[in-house]
């Protein structure tokens, strides 16, 4: 996904009426051998490592609910024990590598 279908998403999700405080995630996981570009987004509720504070270098446990954003490689089925899953009202875009 490029930055401006990452741009329209995130606008579409805000008017379809999804809080635009709402905490967006990054999967938990080892490092793969390359960054993954982001191909997937998906609505979670569970815990989460939460960023406490800008000027704070420590993550603190929270949990709720979160816009869970991830790469091609990620199992979404890795979560479904540990945080409910819900799909956005807006589906994702495909990569499109013609925009």
């Amino acid at each position: 996904m490029n930055l401006g279908l990452l741009h329209k998403y995130l606008g579409d999700l805000i008017a379809s009426g999804t809080d635009p405080k709402l905490p967006v995630i990054l999967p938990p996981g080892e490092y793969e051998d390359n960054p993954q570009e982001l191909t997937a987004a998906m609505l979670v509720t569970g815990p989460y490592d939460g960023d406490p504070s800008p000027k704070m270098s420590a993550y603190t446990s929270r949990s709720g609910a979160a816009l869970l954003l991830s790469g091609q490689r990620f199992d979404i089925d890795s979560l479904r024990e540990s945080h409910n899953l819900a799909w956005p009202p807006v589906d994702a875009p495909e990569p499109n590598r013609c925009n």
